[in-house]
């Protein structure tokens, strides 16, 4: 309210000399402000019209009235004056700044269990068993070949025993692989039965025509690809 009073009254005195004849009266005043971010505005005034007075120095609250000039005409039509304020430039808006993120510690790799080595094989035999042709029944001329696999697992009463069944490459893979696995069990049959083994320390597995042993072009290749071997196992 103070600085509009002022600034009213340095009006009304330019309007007096206005109307004295005068062509341009200016009243600067020093300006407070320092730095190379300072805003400057201008307005026309009407001086006829107080109101406009009024709301222009209301839309420049917390400005500094820099320089007032005021025009008139001979005639003293009217008396017009140009008011600057000015004032510092505000601060542009600080940028957010992210809080400094630490990083998550990353998990520790889960200690691996050091791989057991596998079992090593102690002792072999292999068994030329014929089976009847596609079945895995042993046949008669069978007898003294299992009862060889028989007296060689006595040697080791306590030991795990792994059964590896063949055939020959006569019909699908899949069939082969289902045969030559039910021929293996059928040997684990009579070597539980004939030497007593436990049945829980004898393993299982078919290959089928796989790891041929000789040439499956002939009949005596393929007798000798058909076969079961017997593996003696370490603890």
């Amino acid at each position: 309210m103070k600085r509009l009073l002022i600034a009213v009254s340095l009006l009304l005195s330019i309007a007096v000399m206005g109307c004295a004849g005068a062509n341009i009266t200016s009243h600067l005043r020093q300006s407070s402000l320092a730095g190379s971010n300072i805003q400057t505005r201008c307005e026309r005034l009407d001086m006829r019209n107080p109101g406009e007075l009024t709301q222009v120095f209301e839309r420049y609250d917390g400005w500094q009235v820099l320089y007032i000039s005021e025009f008139t005409t001979p005639n003293i039509v009217g008396v017009n004056a140009v008011v600057c304020f000015q004032r510092l430039s505000p601060a542009p808006p600080h940028a957010a700044v992210e809080p400094e993120r630490t990083p998550s510690p990353q998990p520790k790799p889960a200690l691996s269990t050091p791989r057991s080595s596998p079992p090593k094989v102690i002792d072999k035999m292999t068994l030329h068993v014929l089976f009847y042709p596609g079945k895995s029944i042993p046949t008669e001329a069978d007898v003294k070949e299992l009862q060889k696999a028989v007296a060689f697992v006595r040697k080791y009463p306590d030991a795990n025993i792994r059964l590896d069944g063949y055939t020959d490459s006569s019909g699908t893979d899949a069939s082969n692989i289902s045969l030559s696995e039910r021929r293996a069990v059928a040997v684990k049959d009579y070597l539980i039965k004939g030497a007593g083994v436990d049945s829980s320390k004898i393993t299982v597995v078919g290959h089928g025509k796989a790891d041929p042993v000789a040439d499956n072009r002939t009949a005596e290749g393929r007798a000798k690809n058909r076969r079961v071997e017997i593996s003696i196992l370490s603890d």
